[in-house]
């Protein structure tokens, strides 16, 4: 197989179910031609309930997936930089196996990278009269954390939070990935920010019926986001007293 395009990083825990129905829209969007030169890399965070075994056969049966395990849960942050080391591609995308975009998006935000973009991200579209669906307790961390982001750091509305993106590949080099736990997205494109890179937003529609993936452990999510906070504060104060010296 040639040197891919486009690496997708899909870190898994525990997703056997998921993984037969992404593999077939995968294998669709390779048949019309859509994504002629993707390879898909499976990162299984220490999945206990057969996604590594399936993970290995799908790699035996396809030369465009690669997989790489961890024999024990060490973390979403951990999983994204494991893969960010070994991928060879000019685009990198992320994505969950259960999250509330399909793969079929991926396309249209790469588009907007070779238009210009460093990251693409997306923004939830809801079809007139539709409202967003309701966040559970354990959303409540992301929610507001990403409100208060886009507060210091202007931004995507929603992409903070999610784990749907597209990357130049040479941007992603220019950030270090610090969190172990599933605040590395938000720490993601806060550092993106924090470097002046480009980011758009893409505008897919939610699928009706798709499995969404469970909120943040509550706990966890709250200690997560409030680190990042003094991080961007921090940074913004320096930047602001560099600025100022500066000027004098």
């Amino acid at each position: 197989m040639q040197k891919p395009s486009v690496t997708v990083l899909i870190p898994c825990r525990d997703n056997l179910s998921c993984l037969p129905r992404l593999i077939a829209r995968f294998d669709a969007m390779r048949a019309t031609g859509q994504i002629p030169h993707w390879e898909l890399f499976f990162i299984n965070d220490g999945s206990q309930d057969g996604t590594g075994p399936l993970l290995n056969h799908l790699m035996d049966c396809y030369p465009w997936i690669r997989v790489v395990h961890h024999r024990r849960p060490r973390g979403l942050g951990v999983a994204l930089r494991a893969g960010l080391q070994r991928a060879e591609a000019p685009v990198v995308c992320t994505m969950q196996c259960d999250g509330d975009y399909g793969p079929e998006t991926l396309p249209g935000m790469v588009a907007l990278l070779e238009d210009g973009a460093d990251v693409v991200t997306v923004q939830p579209h809801y079809s007139p009269g539709e409202t967003a669906p309701r966040k559970s307790p354990r959303d409540l961390p992301n929610a507001v954390a990403g409100q208060l982001y886009r507060l210091l750091l202007g931004g995507p509305a929603d992409g903070f939070c999610s784990n749907h993106r597209a990357f130049r590949a040479s941007a992603l080099k220019r950030i270090a990935i610090r969190c172990r736990g599933e605040s590395a997205v938000a720490e993601i494109m806060i550092r993106c920010l924090l470097k002046g890179l480009q980011v758009r937003e893409f505008s897919p529609a939610l699928e009706p019926g798709e499995e969404r993936s469970p909120g943040s452990r509550l706990r966890a999510g709250i200690l997560g986001h409030a680190a990042l906070l003094q991080m961007s504060c921090r940074h913004l104060c320096v930047r602001t007293v560099t600025q100022w010296v500066a000027g004098i």
